[in-house]
């Protein structure tokens, strides 16, 4: 790491402070966040207090510079989903030629209370289920539809569009939702069932976090 790596973690703010990252839900399970950094940027020096799973829209390579380890260089296929434990204190350097997208979501103490329902979305015709991550609290699955299908989502869940598909969400509490830029989330909440549809041609692509433990 160079002297200005260095220096430029000599004050670490939180993660809710790094402008680059966008706080979108905020409740008692979790914090989500959407994170976009352009070409030949990088972050201040943040902290991840809470555990956390990364989600990253599209190729990617940047310069990891930890604050109290040597700076990598790291390149991530589209899709590319994983689980970091708290305490990373570092600033993140998007070296590639677009920009650096990915969705943070942080794992509150509380989702450990909360029951997480399987998707059961395998033999729906029209939509087809990629899981991407599955851990003890949380686990995330990319879901592609087709023009005129739908498919059920239960909370508690967090409902995004990385690559900015235009798809509806339709909930009892939440009523009609379109689903279609890169800051776009929706929470369904625990115990409640939301209609994911694409109805646009299609096909589209919706990233779907279910929290709890099974």
């Amino acid at each position: 790491m160079t002297s200005t790596d260095l220096h430029s973690c000599q004050n670490v703010i939180s993660i809710a402070d790094e402008p680059h990252h966008h706080l979108i839900i905020d409740n008692e399970w979790v914090r989500a966040y959407a994170v976009e950094i352009p070409p030949h940027e990088r972050t201040l020096c943040h902290l991840h207090g809470t555990p956390y799973l990364m989600y990253v829209a599209g190729e990617a390579e940047i310069h990891n510079l930890p604050r109290d380890s040597a700076a990598e260089t790291q390149h991530f296929s589209p899709d590319h989903c994983g689980f970091a434990p708290a305490g990373l204190e570092h600033v993140v350097e998007n070296i590639g030629a677009a920009t650096f997208r990915n969705m943070i979501f942080e794992v509150l103490p509380a989702t450990g209370k909360l029951h997480r329902p399987g998707l059961g979305l395998a033999h729906i015709a029209g939509v087809t289920v990629s899981p991407l991550y599955s851990g003890h609290e949380i686990c995330a699955q990319l879901i592609q539809l087709s023009s005129g299908s739908q498919v059920q989502v239960t909370g508690p869940a967090i409902v995004s569009s990385p690559y900015e598909s235009a798809v509806e969400l339709i909930s009892p509490h939440g009523g009609k939702r379109k689903l279609e830029r890169f800051r776009q989330m929706e929470f369904v909440a625990a115990g409640e069932t939301g209609l994911l549809r694409c109805e646009w041609g299609g096909p589209a692509r919706a990233l779907v976090v279910t929290l709890g433990c099974q």
